[in-house]
């Protein structure tokens, strides 16, 4: 019915740097991740292409519409702007008649996004919080997604799942909250997840050096590599870590004996995120061994080379 109302999913991201940059194709990172696709100039060891993070949001869009408010910094080169508002709407390409479209639809100042007031005045109206750059905490950014696919309890599980490196790892300043429709706030907890708690005990092992072992783990720190086509430079590569795991719990402990049974590995970079939990082996009874890879993120290590090799959608190293 034409009056139910619309449900809305928001996405803060705080004390971050926000989307900065002149309104230029190389220059914005609003313009690169929400417009662009697969545009590889990312730095900082985050990993992934540009425009690519968009799919994560557009797919729990049901209509594919994302307004995106943002608040940085002034830069030298994008003089008097601090904030910026678009609304994006990512259809598939189609023609109506004989005209082409590409189904990539802009709400802003034209083709460009609305800026500093009118950036406000729009986050306003859609019922976004205002940011203020003179604070540290309101650098960042936040989305609105219209009739989310996603339930609030499906994606605290996902950050749980996704996330736990960054958010059990001592010294980082990661910390995340989901608020149900009914206000209610939930934390992600993976140190209370069955079946993260093998990858968990493997990563504090990794952490430690293989200190605080058993007869049920296993430590191994990787030689340094040498690589030839950068004059024989050598980068640290990581360590791994492994715990052999007889519980039957968890999503990957299936119980149809007509199954096979795989041993996983959490694949690992500087940034806290699991890449990928890659399988290594199949065995016809459930001899499970969970272990998580952690590579080298040091200014000699391989996390870097990783990242420039790492694709678009994070889901493999």
């Amino acid at each position: 019915a034409k009056d139910e109302p619309l449900t809305m999913l928001e996405v803060h991201e705080r004390h971050t740097t926000g989307m900065y940059g002149a309104w230029e194709f190389d220059e914005s990172r609003m313009y690169l991740g929400l417009i662009t696709v697969g545009y590889t100039e990312k730095a900082d060891g985050s990993g992934g292409s540009f425009g690519y993070g968009k799919a994560g949001l557009l797919g729990a869009s049901a209509p594919r519409n994302v307004f995106t408010y943002t608040c940085f910094r002034e830069l030298q080169s994008d003089p008097g702007v601090t904030r910026r508002f678009l609304g994006m709407s990512y259809w598939k390409r189609h023609k109506v008649g004989d005209q082409s479209f590409t189904g990539f639809g802009r709400m802003g100042n034209g083709l460009r996004p609305w800026e500093n007031d009118d950036a406000d005045k729009y986050a306003t109206q859609l019922g976004l919080e205002i940011r203020e750059p003179s604070q540290e905490d309101d650098l960042g950014t936040s989305f609105l997604l219209l009739e989310p696919l996603v339930e609030p309890d499906d994606l605290l599980r996902a950050i749980e799942r996704w996330w736990w490196p960054a958010l059990i790892r001592s010294g980082d300043d990661f910390d995340v909250s989901v608020v149900d429709v009914d206000g209610s706030v939930h934390h992600p907890r993976p140190k209370s997840v069955a079946e993260l708690r093998s990858f968990i005990e493997a990563f504090e092992l990794a952490a430690s050096g293989g200190q605080g072992g058993n007869e049920n783990t296993r430590f191994h720190k990787f030689d340094s590599l040498a690589l030839p086509n950068d004059g024989n430079r050598n980068v640290g590569v990581g360590a791994l870590a492994l715990v052999a795991d007889p519980r039957p719990e968890g999503w990957t402990w299936i119980e149809d004996d007509e199954v096979d049974h795989n041993s996983l590995i959490a694949l690992t970079r500087g940034p806290g995120m699991v890449i990928d939990y890659h399988r290594v082996m199949t065995v016809p009874r459930p001899a499970h061994v969970r272990g998580v890879f952690v590579a080298d993120a040091s200014e000699q290590g391989i996390d870097d080379l990783l990242r420039q090799t790492e694709p678009p959608a994070h889901n493999t190293l």
